[in-house]
């Protein structure tokens, strides 16, 4: 995705230093990025390890009280829960299983750890909601194809993660130079340069070569390597399967209608099974936000 073009020094207005900077460092990488909380990593590196056991993965989730409560509560949310409510973490890590587990320690990592920027809470509360309908749609989505459920819900939740990091780093900007931005001006430019961002952190938390590039290109999908090029159709057809779930809550309105849906071989009634998961689909993305 191309950055944009910068007008010629003697025409720029003053506010624009904040956004050629902005532009300067993502560009270059030159930027601060998060690193995983210490307890989120190591439930992801014990869920990897073939030696740990439920109980290793649960002990080290209790460790941390708000990772513990958040899974608590997506376990019990319209999704994930089942007849019986789940009641410990011992019982959340055995019924749900290590993959699950690994996705949820890493949404609740990036809810408080990445999706956090001050006096920008509702603009990024409402991309850390998107990001995760998006990745429980993802996941949906990859049932038959060759892409397990797993890392297509990572790609899924991953996708627009540049989105906060650039704001907290244009509002860092903005005050050491003393400019006062608009809004909607700093929301546009963020959006214009998310998807390199967000590559560069998936190779820092050494997510996957397909989370990395499906989120340089998910808004492109056709720029995409023809071998990694199913992940950035997954996660743009989620992207509009999740503004429908969460613009209509119980799955009422009209079916979603994609581009991206005809290109992965989806008609109207396969689309139409997809928007009856809106409802329980919300339900949980309520339960963590």
């Amino acid at each position: 995705m191309a950055l944009t073009t910068l007008p010629p020094r003697g025409e720029r207005s003053p506010q624009l230093r904040t956004f050629a900077t902005l532009r300067q460092r993502a560009r270059t990488g030159d930027l601060e990025l998060p690193v995983l909380p210490a307890s989120a990593a190591e439930v992801i590196r014990l869920t990897h390890d073939d030696r740990a056991t439920p109980r290793h993965v649960a002990a080290a989730i209790r460790r941390d009280v708000s990772l513990t409560a958040h899974i608590l509560r997506i376990a019990n949310s319209p999704l994930y829960r089942s007849s019986s409510p789940i009641h410990s973490l011992d019982q959340a890590v055995a019924r749900l299983g290590f993959g699950e587990v690994r996705n949820l320690a890493l949404t609740v990592a990036c809810r408080t750890r990445v999706f956090s920027v001050r006096g920008y809470e509702v603009d990024v509360r409402r991309t850390f909601r998107h990001s995760f309908a998006a990745a429980l749609f993802c996941h949906e989505l990859a049932r038959g194809r060759a892409i397990s459920g797993e890392e297509a819900f990572l790609v899924g939740l991953l996708h627009d993660v540049g989105e906060p990091i650039l704001i907290q780093l244009a509002v860092d900007l903005a005050r050491s130079y003393g400019e006062n931005l608009p809004r909607a001006m700093l929301l546009s430019e963020v959006h214009s340069l998310h998807a390199e961002v967000g590559e560069r952190l998936m190779r820092l938390w050494k997510i996957s070569e397909l989370a990395a590039t499906v989120t340089l290109f998910h808004h492109a999908p056709h720029l995409a390597p023809p071998e990694l090029a199913l992940g950035a159709r997954l996660v743009a057809l989620a992207d509009d399967l999740a503004d429908f779930a969460l613009a209509s809550g119980d799955g009422g309105g009209p079916i979603p209608q994609s581009p991206h849906a005809e290109a992965l071989g989806i008609g109207t009634e396969a689309l139409r099974v997809l928007a009856t998961r809106a409802s329980s689909i919300r339900g949980t993305v309520d339960a963590l936000t």
